[in-house]
C-alpha cells in the first residue's frame, strides 16, 4: 500500500511532478534486476516521466549514460541515432551512441553538431564514458574546443558526472591510448580527463607531461597530484618515495582521499619518513598518520629492555 500524500493535499505544482516520478519509480523498482540489467525499457520509462517535468536537468544525462551499459544484444535503439534529438527518449539515443564507441565518423558528427554548453555536457558525458581512445584522438581539437567553453561549474559538474558513469557502468581503465599522437600542450581539462580512462604508465606519463606543473590552477586535477606525491602502488615496499610536502599541500587545500584500498605493515614504512608524518599529524591524511605512529610505536618496541634483564643487570635480588 502506497504511503503517498494526498495529492489534493500537495501544495505545488513541484511536488505534483514529484509525486508523478516516484509513483513511476515505485511500479518500476518492482522490475527484477534481472530486466534492469538487459532492457532499456525501466529506465526509459523513469528518465522520460522526469524529462517532462524538469527537461534535460543534469541528473537525467547521467542516468541514462549509466542506462546505456545494459547488457543486451537486441536492445540497439535504431529508433534514436541522432544523439541530440531531444525529441526522441534519451536514453534511447545515448543506448544508440555507446554502441557506437569506437565509430569515428557517427562522433564526428555529435561533435560538428553540438550549439550549446547543454549539448555539449550530453555529448562529452557519453563520450568520456564509452568511447575508445583512438576516437577522442580522432577528434581530439573538437573536443578540446568544447571543454573550453564550458563554464567552472559546468566542467566541475561534467568532471565529477564522468567518474561516476564510469565507476556505475563497471567502465574498465585502459591502456589503450596513443600517447605520441597528443600535441606537445594539452588543456588541463583534457589531460584531467584522459588521465582518469588510464592507468599504470600512462597515467603517469599524462600526468607528468601535462598536469604536474598546473594542478595547483585546476582542482580537478589534485587528485592526480595527490597519487603521484603518495606514490600508492609503492606505498609498504622498499621503493616507496612519497613527496611529502605534495601531500601536505593537497590535504591543506582540503582535498582528502582514502587509503590505497590494501592492507599496509607498518614495518615496511621507513622509519625516517614515519617520524616525520608522525611529528606533525594535522598535516597529513589520517590513514597517513596511523601507518607513521603505528611504525613507531613498534620501533620504541624493540629498543625496550624486558623488566627482568633490568632486574638482572642492576642486581636487584
Amino acid at each position: 500500500m502506497s504511503s503517498f500524500p494526498n495529492e489534493d493535499a500537495r501544495g505545488s505544482e513541484t511536488v505534483s511532478k514529484c509525486l508523478h516520478v516516484i509513483r513511476i519509480a515505485e511500479v518500476q523498482s518492482q522490475r527484477s534486476t534481472l530486466e534492469w540489467a538487459t532492457e532499456i525499457g525501466p529506465w526509459e520509462l523513469l528518465v522520460e516521466a522526469a524529462r517532462d517535468s524538469w527537461g534535460d536537468a543534469p541528473l537525467l544525462l547521467s542516468l541514462a549514460v549509466v542506462a546505456a551499459g545494459i547488457r543486451s544484444k537486441t536492445e540497439r535503439c535504431p529508433d534514436a541515432p541522432d544523439l541530440l534529438d531531444r525529441n526522441r527518449p534519451l536514453c534511447r539515443r545515448v543506448r544508440f551512441a555507446r554502441l557506437r564507441a569506437g565509430v569515428n565518423s557517427y562522433w564526428a558528427a555529435q561533435l560538428q553538431a553540438v550549439q550549446t554548453s547543454s549539448d555539449a555536457a550530453l555529448v562529452l558525458l557519453t563520450l568520456f564514458t564509452w568511447c575508445t581512445s583512438g576516437v577522442i584522438l580522432d577528434n581530439y581539437e573538437r573536443i578540446e574546443e568544447l571543454l573550453r567553453m564550458l563554464d567552472n561549474t559546468s566542467w566541475h559538474w561534467l568532471n565529477a558526472a564522468i567518474h561516476r558513469c564510469r565507476a556505475l557502468g563497471r567502465v574498465v581503465r585502459a591502456n589503450d591510448l596513443d600517447l605520441a599522437r597528443l600535441p606537445e600542450e594539452v588543456n588541463i581539462r583534457m589531460a584531467c580527463l584522459l588521465a582518469h580512462r588510464s592507468v599504470g604508465e600512462i597515467r603517469k606519463a599524462i600526468y607528468q607531461s601535462h598536469i604536474q606543473d598546473h594542478w595547483e590552477e585546476e582542482p580537478a586535477a589534485i587528485i592526480f597530484a595527490y597519487q603521484d606525491a603518495l606514490d600508492a602502488d609503492r606505498i609498504g615496499r622498499a621503493k616507496w618515495s612519497p613527496k611529502l610536502d605534495i601531500l601536505r599541500k593537497c590535504y591543506g587545500m582540503g582535498h582528502v582521499w582514502g587509503d590505497p584500498g590494501r592492507a599496509i605493515e607498518p614495518t615496511r614504512i621507513p622509519i625516517k619518513l614515519a617520524r616525520e608524518i608522525a611529528g606533525d599529524p594535522m598535516l597529513y591524511p589520517a590513514f597517513l598518520v596511523r601507518l607513521a605512529q603505528d611504525r613507531c610505536r613498534l620501533q620504541i618496541a624493540t629498543k625496550a629492555i624486558p623488566l627482568a634483564d633490568i632486574a638482572a643487570r642492576d642486581h636487584w635480588f
